[in-house]
């Protein structure tokens, strides 16, 4: 039983390593000059985890690209980080998952998920992003997020942002069962949370956690919401 476990993990560290080339392969050949780089997975990999976590695409830049990338993609070395770059960075984004997750009180909840982005190529906003890209790099995206998807297979998806939630339904997964769909909105009609499913996987969507509108009360809604859902997966 051991070696059948240490085989599943050594195999899903080579398919990991193996998929970042491939996006730096890619980077290379169809977008040489953006060089706000690229960042593939947060932390290690694990077959059916508990949580993955996804969102549209890494923020930062060129400079955040060089400090924390380049040089080990540019030598060869496409391994997943050991630690969970979200349970240690002051990055806003970071600091609010943190809070979603209730990182203080369960910080296995965040430190084993697995984390990936929907888009892996760095930018500093989605506009800039849209002015830069095509359909054969966004359709490039959407294949390896489906390979990453059914490769990991997670209990649970936590999709942070509607439009990447939109995307996935549209793009990637093309089975989302709608009569499960459920939509939670506030009274002005914004969308709040959404659970869905998809082959048997959960699916929990949220708004960008780091949106302006989103108040302290908002924002606890929807941890409370995600707490549940995550408790029941881990309890089961």
């Amino acid at each position: 039983m051991k070696n059948n476990i240490l085989n599943q993990r050594q195999t899903l560290h080579s398919w990991a390593v193996r998929f970042t080339q491939e996006i730096y392969q890619f980077y290379i050949e169809h977008l040489p000059d953006w060089e706000s780089g690229l960042k593939v997975f947060y932390n290690d990999v694990q077959h059916n985890p508990n949580l993955m976590i996804m969102g549209f695409q890494p923020g930062g830049g060129k400079e955040d690209y060089e400090r924390e990338d380049k040089s080990n993609y540019e030598t060869g070395m496409f391994a997943p980080p050991i630690t969970c770059a979200y349970s240690e960075s002051d990055w806003r984004f970071s600091v609010k998952l943190r809070a979603l997750l209730d990182y203080n009180t369960r910080p296995h909840t965040l430190d084993n998920a697995v984390s990936l982005q929907l888009v892996c190529f760095r930018a500093a906003s989605i506009a800039c992003w849209n002015q830069r890209t095509n359909k054969r790099v966004n359709h490039f995206c959407y294949q390896k997020t489906k390979e990453a998807i059914h490769k990991i297979n997670p209990k649970i998806l936590l999709v942070i942002g509607f439009r990447t939630y939109d995307l996935l339904k549209s793009k990637v997964f093309q089975t989302i069962e709608h009569t499960n769909e459920i939509v939670t909105s506030t009274a002005d009609g914004k969308r709040l949370h959404i659970l869905a499913h998809s082959n048997g996987m959960k699916i929990i969507a949220t708004p960008h956690i780091s949106g302006a509108w989103l108040t302290k009360e908002k924002l606890e809604q929807i941890r409370k919401f995600a707490d549940t859902h995550i408790r029941q997966c881990t309890t089961n």
